[in-house]
């Protein structure tokens, strides 16, 4: 196989200060080859860091690997050949330890929402996945807490300078509501909310590109931002087929163009 490097734009910083110990990247790649699938037309080397509160983009037309990616930063693949460390594990080999530290977004296939339960049923069930093993129930105040939370997030995002004057407002979350019938942002802020429960680390992210309303998108690149911004601890992986979205917030938005520089993206061929 030829070999082929991604092209990477990230921030630059010189040596670490004499007396200060070097940073180390919460992600850091070389030569890595994500695990071959029909899917895959051209499988890449890849070679890319990432800091921690850094939001790493991975950029790619559809069949490039994005996924495939995610999941091997997530620890649930394993790669063909190459180096790779995230959170200071090294995988494949400590993939338990990553998957203990990162949370997963909704990835088609993998952990879908079920359709036929409530809101308020994912949020319990997820709380109760990370409770110790001699608290099987979870509370009603104790799932209203994430929701509350989420819509939170909902509200923020209805009122983003960039969106148009008359834009629809985004609906709150309600707990009786069937996942089946929510619209696909309420769906994305759903599956992120549940992925942060358990306070991970690594936030992985797939196919922001789902969302297939320009307003929604930028929305959804508003919370991400919003979210590396707050927790200092947390890293954000992202796929999606083009960026240009994420370019816009920084071209209209002062206030997002502080954020530009923990903005690290990973284009594949």
């Amino acid at each position: 196989m030829a070999r082929e490097e991604a092209e990477v734009s990230q921030s630059v910083t010189g040596p670490a200060p004499v007396g200060r110990p070097a940073r180390v990247p919460a992600v850091s790649a070389r030569d890595l080859c994500i695990a071959s699938a029909p899917s895959i037309a051209r499988p890449q080397m890849l070679s890319f860091d990432a800091d921690t509160g850094d939001l790493l983009v991975i950029e790619g037309r559809a069949q490039s690997g994005k996924t495939a990616l995610l999941l091997t930063l997530a620890g649930r693949m394993k790669q063909q050949s190459g180096r790779l460390t995230v959170l200071g594990f090294s995988l494949p080999v400590q993939a338990g330890a990553v998957r203990a530290v990162t949370g997963l977004g909704v990835v088609q296939g993998v952990n879908d929402l079920d359709a036929s339960l409530t809101v308020e049923q994912h949020v319990a069930e997820r709380v109760i996945f990370h409770q110790s093993w001699w608290r099987p129930r979870v509370t009603r105040a104790t799932v209203e807490s994430y929701l509350q939370r989420a819509n939170a997030v909902l509200q923020r995002l209805g009122a983003s300078p960039l969106l148009p004057v008359n834009h629809t407002r985004p609906p709150t979350l309600v707990g009786h509501r069937f996942v089946g019938d929510l619209a696909p942002l309420d769906q994305f802020v759903l599956g992120t909310t549940l992925a942060l429960i358990g306070d991970p680390q690594l936030l992985i992210i797939d196919d922001i590109d789902a969302l297939r309303e320009h307003e929604n998108r930028l929305r959804a690149w508003s919370a991400l931002l919003a979210l590396v911004g707050a927790r200092r601890t947390l890293t954000v992986a992202v796929s999606c087929e083009d960026a240009t979205d994420l370019g816009d917030l920084f071209a209209h938005d002062p206030a997002e163009r502080l954020a530009r520089s923990r903005v690290k993206i990973v284009r594949m061929n």
